[in-house]
């Protein structure tokens, strides 16, 4: 649970982060004038390479959050069909435990229940067959 609520919170941090610097690069361009750029010969190479950092970087921040929610959708769905099995473990467990029966025991009592039925008529058939050849 507490995995799961990590994982969670991890996400929507991130995603937080994400709007976060969208809104401030939004409220930084609009406030910018002309005149208060610095103009370096190499300010085409650094706004390329800031570029394609933050491309990067934005990339890995999606496939994080992809793979984050991935495994937490999965290992909830693990989590339940565990717990699951576990609640029928201990339900049974306590049936037994208590004197009850449980449904499979149920069911093998009525096939002996059959079996003890067919068994009888046999035997008094054969009761019946041995009488005759004795008269």
């Amino acid at each position: 649970m507490y995995i799961a609520l990590t994982t969670l919170i991890i996400s929507l941090l991130g995603i937080m982060g994400m709007l976060g610097q969208k809104l401030f690069l939004l409220r930084k361009h609009s406030s910018l004038k002309e005149e208060e750029i610095f103009e370096n010969p190499f300010t085409d190479d650094i706004q390329n390479f800031k570029k394609t950092i933050k491309q990067n970087i934005r990339k890995y921040i999606y496939l994080s959050l992809f793979t984050i929610l991935h495994f937490y959708i999965h290992f909830s769905k693990l989590l339940k069909k565990k717990s699951l099995e576990l609640a029928k473990k201990i339900e049974e467990k306590l049936l037994k435990s208590q004197g009850n029966i449980s449904k499979d025991t149920n069911e093998s009592q009525e096939v002996n229940k059959y079996l003890k039925m067919i068994s009888d008529y046999q035997k008094k058939i054969r009761g019946a067959g041995r009488k005759t050849k004795e008269e």
